[in-house]
């Protein structure tokens, strides 16, 4: 496959603008409190270290930049940020809360701009859609909830019309996501971790991609491993229609089963308990997707073939 072609991605910043943005001048009126100011600067820091961490990882040639090193980076940068999200609101509930909403924003935050980072990034606001959609059936108090689906829905049509991603917005996004679903959730904290959950693909893919990788180049056999195909990097191929459709597909799966089930029942225990069959068939989903798109074959070694015997000359 050639090339992705890239498109300027503003769908991640435009949804945090414009859902704080909402929710800070709507809200009042009704009776119900914005996001704070500190969660407000922290939505500002979020974007900041997405570009700086975006920024950081394409000085790079493209594709050699391993994960280990942007992942820790960009979580590093959004750190800030995330604190500010999940101490600053003034959450209610079990105190646990405040602290998965940290590490979901800077961990979930940068694993979310390493999808949109690669050619992916036309398949970013339609999943991110599925996404507040998801999280959306799962708290208890939708108001809040109600505003950011209204804005995600439309900034769905930019990647699939205009084929543009979340972009260095996309931290920001998802401190707004979990934050507002964490206010939500209070009357069901186990809602929180179903919203956490159905981030599903979006930070599942960019692990596996990394792992897949080394995979498929290991069972291609050592010293032939492709420049393109370097361990842990982004490679720049676009998925076909058919690997899209099955990414999307089963990022709704996990998704839905992340809210309907896990973000449902009552003891957050229990509900963490439900996310780990729903995470290993993701990165099962994952790995065989990516390894249809990259390179045509699944990402995990299989029995080589055996190898045919060599003709015979013909006789003279």
């Amino acid at each position: 496959m050639g090339p992705a072609r890239r498109r300027a991605g503003l769908a991640g910043v435009a949804f945090a603008a414009a859902g704080a943005g909402v929710l800070s001048g709507v809200f009042p009126t009704r009776g119900v409190d914005g996001p704070p100011s500190p969660v407000l600067l922290g939505l500002a820091l979020l974007a900041v270290g997405g570009a700086v961490a975006a920024t950081l990882g394409n000085r790079r040639r493209p594709g050699t930049s391993p994960l280990c090193v942007r992942l820790p980076l960009a979580a590093t940068l959004l750190l800030p940020g995330a604190l500010l999200v999940g101490a600053g609101g003034d959450l209610d509930g079990p105190g646990w809360v405040a602290t998965l909403v940290v590490a979901a924003t800077a961990l979930g935050g940068a694993l979310v701009g390493l999808f949109d980072a690669a050619s992916l990034r036309h398949l970013g606001p339609p999943m991110w859609t599925v996404t507040v959609l998801a999280v959306f059936s799962t708290v208890p108090d939708t108001e809040e909830m109600r505003v950011l689906v209204g804005v995600s829905v439309p900034l769905a049509l930019l990647g699939v019309v205009r084929g543009a991603g979340l972009g260095a917005g996309a931290p920001a996004a998802v401190g707004l996501l979990v934050h507002t679903a964490a206010v939500g959730g209070v009357g069901r904290p186990s809602s929180v971790i179903g919203a956490v959950g159905a981030l599903g693909m979006l930070v599942v893919v960019p692990l596996v991609t990394a792992a897949g990788v080394r995979a498929g180049s290991h069972a291609a056999g050592a010293g032939r491993r492709s420049p393109r195909r370097a361990a842990g990097a982004a490679v720049e191929v676009s998925p076909g229609r058919r690997e899209a459709l099955a990414l999307l597909g089963a990022h709704v799966v996990v998704a839905l089963y992340a809210a309907r089930v896990a973000g449902l029942v009552r003891d957050p225990g229990v509900a963490a308990l439900l996310l780990l069959p729903a995470t290993a068939a993701a990165v099962v989903a994952a790995a065989e997707i990516d390894g249809r798109f990259r390179g045509g074959r699944p990402a995990w070694p299989r029995r080589p073939r055996r190898a045919r015997a060599p003709a015979r000359p013909p006789r003279r």
